[in-house]
């Protein structure tokens, strides 16, 4: 008796083949590469309140979605286009509206209006140094 595997293998194979204009689409349990403009995507953030609120930070800067990530804007106020590139992106979980990034790991910024403004804290990494990586801790 012939294995039908080879007929099935091809078989499935040719309707990949012929179906090259299929859209996939983004949904739940479902990704795909339409998002914000930039690349790499250093940071994903979720308001834990509101779950359509999210924030991603890219090589090209910083974006909030308030439509469950079907559209995307830039927000830099504070910041400077160009500078935000490269960042960290952490939410705060308790004070869901307070962000924080730093730009090309070295100089830290601080969002009281869910990314709306941003506002140099002050703090810049020691000489030679950079943030690799930030986290939201509890009670903090």
């Amino acid at each position: 008796m012939r294995s039908s595997r080879p007929i099935l293998v091809a078989s499935v194979l040719a309707v990949l083949i012929a179906a090259p204009g299929v859209r996939v689409q983004a949904g739940p349990g479902y990704w795909s590469g339409t998002g914000p403009f930039g690349g790499p995507v250093y940071a994903v953030e979720v308001h834990p309140v509101t779950p359509s609120i999210v924030y991603a930070a890219t090589r090209g800067g910083l974006h909030r979605s308030v439509d469950s990530a079907a559209t995307w804007q830039r927000i830099e106020n504070g910041i400077g286009v160009g500078s935000s590139t490269n960042t960290l992106l952490v939410l705060d979980r308790e004070s869901p509206s307070q962000l924080w990034t730093v730009n090309f790991g070295t100089r830290l910024f601080r969002s009281a209006d869910d990314g709306d403004n941003w506002t140099p804290t002050g703090w810049i990494a020691p000489s030679g140094t950079r943030v690799v990586a930030m986290a939201d801790i509890a009670g903090s």
